[in-house]
């Protein structure tokens, strides 16, 4: 008996499912694909060199590091420097600050001392002043017990419906009928 060889690579579909979503996707998106081609050449002619020469330095300057002790002791004491330069900078900045914050905490003490002077003499407040804060009298302490009633109206009462709020409410929608 003779063994037949079935020959299962004559005609793969894999091969060609794959060649035609290949040629469908060129067809698609083909001019996409040449233009972007184009364009990473050109970037590539331009900036190839200058990368190239970019990584040769950087990768120079990281061996110069770990061979000469003497350049990262430098550059140490470098960043050193800079950074107790830049912390100068901020604690003068820091101390102006808090100088003026002084300056303006005087002016406004210097302010309410006085403008309670002037209370004491009798002159009395301008219009567009501040209202000066002094101590509560008996009367505004027993008005600030009832705080409540203080904070409404003296005439309103919520469940007369009068004032305030909305005094218009269109009527529910309903349907009447079956349907």
């Amino acid at each position: 008996m003779e063994e037949q060889k079935t020959d299962s690579n004559s005609d793969p579909e894999v091969l060609t499912s794959a060649f035609s979503s290949v040629w469908q996707m060129l067809q698609f998106y083909g001019w996409y694909l040449v233009f972007g081609v184009i364009v990473l050449s050109i970037i590539w002619t331009n900036f190839g060199p200058r990368l190239k020469q970019w990584l040769d330095k950087s990768q120079h300057e990281h061996q110069n590091h770990h061979k000469d002790p003497d350049l990262v002791l430098a550059r140490q004491e470098a960043l050193e420097r800079a950074r107790r330069q830049l912390q100068e900078q901020q604690d003068i900045l820091a101390a102006r600050h808090a100088e003026k914050m002084r300056e303006r905490e005087e002016e406004k003490r210097r302010d309410k001392i006085e403008k309670w002077e002037g209370l004491q003499q009798g002159q009395g407040r301008q219009i567009g002043q501040e209202r000066q804060f002094t101590q509560p009298t008996d009367r505004e302490r027993t008005r600030s017990s009832n705080s409540s009633e203080s904070r409404l109206r003296g005439n309103y009462n919520p469940l007369t419906g009068a004032g305030g709020g909305a005094g218009y409410r269109p009527s529910r929608r309903e349907q009447f009928g079956g349907g």
